[in-house]
């Protein structure tokens, strides 16, 4: 074979170029907890579906400082991934349908499913949306169509009636808590000066003491030394 064509170098073969990837963010998880809700009703509920197993335990809170009542669920009796983050009640009105606006005085009752509810929460987990529903459903909301299954309807209980009752006890616990807060920090604030006169009245009780004992002690003659007996002689 000729070599009179090819051609040769000495010089050294490029390095091959690292690809760089940019990162992405991680997204921000959904709050599971907000440290200022008061708990005001504690449930268990059956799940939409008749075929489905298990039950359902939710939770009503009340933000004393948001002045507005929140939902969530808390445990699963069966299988299933959910999402434990609370809801806002205001936000689950936005999420039905307008014409089931319990103050508009509208007689309609549109249908609708519990898709609706799945852009209330942060999390995209599928039960989410159903197990809120079954909630809403335990507490008279929403109720299920009976012409069709899984189509759900404006329930007995109005959303304004429902609130206002939740609302008005949230606020009487949220005052008794703050009372009882401000009680005994009262009272571990007016302890400290008892306690402390306590101390100084022991101490001058044992200064007394330690000087009526060294006051009598003083009078108290010693013992004269025995005469020496003399050596016989």
């Amino acid at each position: 074979m000729s070599t009179d064509n090819v051609k040769t170098t000495n010089e050294p073969a490029p390095e091959p170029v690292a690809k760089t990837y940019a990162k992405t963010a991680p997204k921000p998880k959904p709050s599971q907890e907000e440290p200022d809700l008061v708990i005001l009703h504690r449930a268990s509920c059956s799940k939409l579906s008749e075929r489905a197993r298990g039950e359902l335990d939710y939770q009503v809170g009340y933000s004393p400082t948001a002045t507005d009542l929140y939902i969530r669920i808390t445990s699963n009796h069966s299988g299933g991934y959910f999402s434990k983050e609370w809801v806002p009640l205001a936000v689950i009105q936005t999420c039905l349908p307008s014409e089931l606006d319990a103050d508009s005085g509208s007689s309609d009752l549109s249908a609708f499913s519990a898709r609706v509810l799945t852009t209330a929460f942060v999390s995209k987990s599928q039960n989410n949306a159903g197990f809120l529903a079954a909630a809403l459903l335990a507490e008279g909301l929403i109720a299920k169509a009976d012409d069709k299954q899984h189509v759900l309807q404006l329930g007995v209980v109005s959303f304004t009636a429902w609130s206002e009752q939740w609302l008005k006890q949230g606020a009487r616990q949220s005052k008794t808590k703050q009372e009882i807060t401000a009680a005994l920090t009262q009272d571990d604030g007016g302890s400290e000066p008892e306690s402390g006169l306590d101390s100084e009245a022991d101490a001058d009780a044992d200064a007394d003491a330690d000087a009526e004992t060294t006051s009598d002690s003083s009078a108290i003659p010693k013992k004269k030394p025995s005469p020496r007996r003399k050596a016989k002689s």
